[in-house]
């Protein structure tokens, strides 16, 4: 399994009286961050590969190109798998620790 898919399955994991849940979703956050940084870097290379493949007669920087468009699409996949599972655990902390003030209160 990859980084995002572990990251993936530890925020999943968390339970909302646990002590190291804000911990974990930051790691999450960060682990999004990066990704994000990853995509801008390889859509950068892309560009400017892409540059050099329009004066390019001999087409050898299309693998490359392929490649690097096939490895984009990866990261906004995992982008996106682990945004929305950072969003649906941090809405179910929110929920369970509004439920536990609620429940102290009485």
């Amino acid at each position: 399994m990859d980084d995002t898919g572990l990251l993936i399955d530890r925020v999943n994991a968390i339970h909302p009286s646990s002590p190291d849940a804000e911990d974990t979703l930051m790691d999450g956050y960060a682990h999004a961050l990066a990704l994000e940084a990853e995509r801008n870097r390889l859509e950068h290379r892309f560009a400017v590969l892409a540059q050099a493949a329009a004066e390019d007669r001999e087409g050898q920087r299309l693998q490359e190109l392929r490649s690097l468009r096939q490895r984009i699409s990866s990261v906004d996949d995992e982008l996106v798998r682990l945004r929305d599972v950072l969003t649906a655990v941090r809405r179910r902390l929110v929920a369970g620790a509004a439920a536990a003030a609620a429940e102290n209160a009485f």
